[in-house]
């Protein structure tokens, strides 16, 4: 539910969608539809694996496009998001709520990031370049898409180093394009903090677990007993 809940908090105030100004409800329960419908349309062709999205850094990249968009895709990421990101009050409100979402001083670490790769032979319009390079920590990079490996390498580069120090090793990533390819644009958000019930050590038990290739093995896993909240997406 992580990703859900954080959805509802990093966007959760009176804003204005449409022209018309909402409330803090209808705001939370819009940007908690949104966060589901996204699990709903993803899941659908995961084949019921393990899937982990992050609703608020597909909501950052979606406002960093809508400065550059216009005539129906503007409004079809409008009507996505429920706002126009180029109201100002909504602007004032996301920025407070983007640098409070930052803030580690209650010890959560959370930091969301953004770029805009671009090929080198494409023009940007000088206002969307102005706007997008200073949104919620994002970024505009030139690249070369004719050299795929080399484009890819250089979207790991920018990863490895937003994620607050946090190993990428080993994780997947595919070629960032092909000679055709005109730009990418990459989300991250990294969240570090600690648990509010910590698990016993002494609770840890020898269970099942099943790998991708279908043999069954058994690990340590961490066990405790707790009423929590959840939430159940059919």
């Amino acid at each position: 539910m992580l990703p859900i809940f954080f959805s509802a908090f990093i966007l959760s105030a009176c804003c204005l969608t449409k022209g018309t100004c909402i409330s803090y409800d209808e705001l939370k329960e819009l940007k908690t539809e949104f966060a589901i419908n996204l699990y709903q349309h993803v899941s659908q062709t995961e084949n019921r694996t393990n899937l982990v999205i992050s609703p608020a850094s597909v909501a950052v990249s979606l406002e960093l496009l809508q400065f550059g968009a216009q005539g129906n895709t503007f409004t079809e990421l409008q009507d996505a998001l429920g706002y126009n990101i180029h109201d100002q009050s909504v602007q004032d409100f996301l920025h407070a709520v983007y640098e409070g979402a930052t803030d580690s001083s209650q010890g959560a670490v959370v930091q969301l990031a953004c770029s805009f790769f671009v090929d080198t032979g494409v023009q940007l319009s000088p206002r969307f370049a102005a706007r997008a390079g200073h949104w919620a920590n994002s970024s505009l990079q030139q690249t070369n898409f004719t050299d795929p490996n080399r484009t890819t390498a250089q979207i790991q580069e920018w990863i490895t180093g937003n994620l607050g120090g946090g190993d990428v090793h080993g994780m997947p990533l595919e070629s960032a394009g092909s000679p055709l390819s005109q730009m990418a644009l990459v989300s991250t958000m990294y969240f570090k903090s600690t648990w509010q019930k910590k698990f016993s050590f002494m609770d840890t038990q020898m269970l099942p677990f099943t790998t991708e290739e279908g043999s069954t093995l058994k690990v340590p896993t961490m066990h405790h007993t707790a009423e929590v909240n959840y939430g159940n997406c059919p």
